[in-house]
C-alpha cells in the first residue's frame, strides 16, 4: 500500500523551507550571487535588521548594477544521457 499523499494533499509546513537562506540590504551582490549558486536557489529573500521581509524592488536586479557584467554567470553541471521523467503508478 502507497501511503505517500501527493503533494496537492500534503499541508504546507511538510513542503516549506522553515529557515531560507536569506540576505540584508547592506550584503554584497557577489555574496548573494555566490550563495544562491552554492545554495542552487534563484532567489534569496531581503530581510531587514529585524528580521522581517523587505520590499522588494526590482529595479536593484543584480543584472542592472554597476560590475553586474565583472560576474561570471554560474551554469548548473548536467551529466549527459541523464534522464528525468515520471512513473505512473497504478494504485495499491
Amino acid at each position: 500500500m502507497n501511503t505517500r499523499k501527493a503533494v496537492e494533499e500534503r499541508p504546507v509546513s511538510q513542503m516549506m523551507t522553515t529557515e531560507p537562506l536569506t540576505i540584508t540590504p547592506d550584503d554584497s551582490m557577489l555574496m548573494a550571487w555566490e550563495l544562491m549558486a552554492r545554495a542552487h536557489v534563484h532567489h534569496l529573500p531581503v530581510v531587514g535588521k529585524d528580521g522581517a521581509l523587505r520590499r522588494r524592488h526590482r529595479r536593484s536586479a543584480p543584472r542592472r548594477q554597476p560590475g553586474a557584467d565583472r560576474i561570471e554567470p554560474v551554469l548548473p553541471l548536467q551529466a549527459s544521457g541523464m534522464h528525468t521523467g515520471h512513473s505512473v503508478l497504478p494504485p495499491d
